[in-house]
């Protein structure tokens, strides 16, 4: 799949997944139940893979 973006369309998406990033980070560093917290690790692991797809840095 391809999908045409504006630059100010991957920009706007580019800081909706660092958001997402950052709030996934926090998450991992609440999460008390391991396997929950492995889901979040690979969701982050994911969101990062979108970052640099995109062309952005990851955080």
């Amino acid at each position: 799949m391809q999908l045409e973006l504006s630059e100010q369309e991957r920009q706007e998406l580019l800081d909706l997944l660092h958001a997402a990033m950052a709030e996934t980070q926090a998450e991992i560093h609440h999460a008390m139940d391991h396997q929950f917290r492995e889901r979040l690790r690979i969701r982050r692991e994911i969101l990062d893979g979108l970052v640099k797809r995109l062309g952005g840095a990851a955080q």
